[in-house]
């Protein structure tokens, strides 16, 4: 692997994925490099055995990807999306994913771009759950739905993703199709629906969850942030909704409501809403939209007081930390996502916390500071803070 100890691929992937370094301890690095035996990112995939790791070098790789039936495979680029490229070049869905696959199934650090498929110009899910984190998703197009990302009946998580310039008839960003993503974390931005949902679009019985993500300047006919129809209503919470045309979040009459509290909108004021809150000078929302509390600032202070912490209790060991902290939940709770922010309330990083099991998180190169920390689920949430100090 043009001579990278094995420490310093464990290292390069703990880098990438929080959990993935212990890849290696089960599987094989398959290596591409354009100027190798294995130069196509199809090759690398194909050739891997249960909990294998591709591992790409810089460069564009001009591909239409289709995910082998696989368990655990870890797609992660060595340099990152601003030099690791996939391109699809307009003949088809740059990433196919049609197997029963679970969230150790890994895409991280691409730039996954111009796509073009009727449905899933960027990455398209059926019948699986892996885990789409640390990408660029841009430039692609759906002649139907799922420009960026399209769900069907999958439950992927996508999260800490850039998400932009994306174009579909419905579902610009990502299009939930029978499905139940957990989309936290993401920039989703500049994605033009010509029908239905800018930025997502819920369908048939769906219900993500819609968590810390910022959803901005998103374009469609209806419901350019987030639109909903014949679908279960998802949880939108801590995400900024701003600049959005034709409703920020829509739902339709034939879903129920939907849980869009702790958002910030844009003003102070919150989002228009003719029923709920007229003087709202943010985005608009539709009826059969729950909005209160939101924020009165982007970050993670509400206009009004927010249920009692009901988690077991945050944990953050040492604190004052200087290289890395741990975080944990007691025990007992499950799927819950951790947000950090900075002192200014910007969302720095959106993680997975399972009660029970401490988070190791490396604070090298971050700078100084306070940093806030809330753990949320469903239904729960939780606050803290760390020092971090060199």
């Amino acid at each position: 692997m043009k001579g990278r100890s094995t420490a310093e691929v464990v290292a390069l992937i703990a880098w990438l994925s929080v959990g993935a370094a212990f890849r290696t301890a089960e599987g094989r690095v398959w290596y591409v490099c354009p100027d190798s035996a294995l130069h196509s990112i199809q090759a690398g995939l194909d050739s891997c055995s249960n909990g294998d790791t591709v591992l790409v070098a810089k460069g564009t790789y001009s591909e239409n990807l289709n995910w082998p039936n696989t368990l655990g495979i870890a797609l992660l680029s060595e340099a990152g999306p601003d030099s690791t490229q996939i391109d699809g070049q307009a003949a088809g869905s740059v990433i196919t994913i049609t197997t029963t696959l679970s969230l150790a199934t890994l895409i991280s650090g691409f730039t996954i771009a111009n796509g073009g498929a009727p449905r899933g110009g960027g990455v398209s899910c059926s019948n699986c759950a892996p885990t789409i984190q640390n990408n660029v998703i841009t430039n692609n197009r759906a002649t139907s739905s799922g420009g960026g990302v399209y769900c069907d009946n999958a439950s992927p998580t996508v999260r800490s993703n850039i998400i932009s310039w994306n174009s579909a008839g419905a579902g610009a960003g990502l299009y939930c199709y029978s499905s139940s993503p957990t989309i936290v974390g993401n920039a989703i931005e500049r994605n033009e629906g010509a029908s239905e949902g800018g930025a997502v679009c819920c369908f048939s019985a769906s219900s993500p969850l819609i968590d810390s993500n910022t959803i901005l300047s998103n374009t469609a006919a209806r419901g350019a942030g987030v639109y909903c129809y014949y679908s279960s209503a998802p949880t939108i919470w801590h995400n900024s909704i701003v600049g959005n045309n034709a409703y920020g979040v829509y739902v339709d009459i034939s879903c129920g409501n939907a849980d869009a509290r702790y958002n910030w909108w844009g003003d102070s004021t919150g989002p228009y809403s003719p029923d709920s809150n007229p003087n709202g000078q943010g985005d608009w929302v539709s009826d059969r939209v729950d909005l209160d509390p939101w924020l009165l600032q982007p970050g993670l202070e509400e206009s009004a007081p927010s249920f009692p912490c009901e988690f077991p209790g945050l944990s953050v060991q040492p604190n004052p930390a200087r290289q890395s902290v741990f975080i944990s939940l007691s025990s007992g709770v499950s799927h819950a996502s951790l947000t950090i922010c900075d002192a200014s309330g910007r969302v720095v990083r959106v993680l997975p916390l399972e009660g029970g099991h401490p988070l190791a998180v490396s604070t090298r190169g971050v700078p100084p500071g306070v940093y806030l920390l809330e753990a949320a689920s469903s239904d729960r949430r939780c606050r803290g803070k760390v020092l971090i100090t060199r």
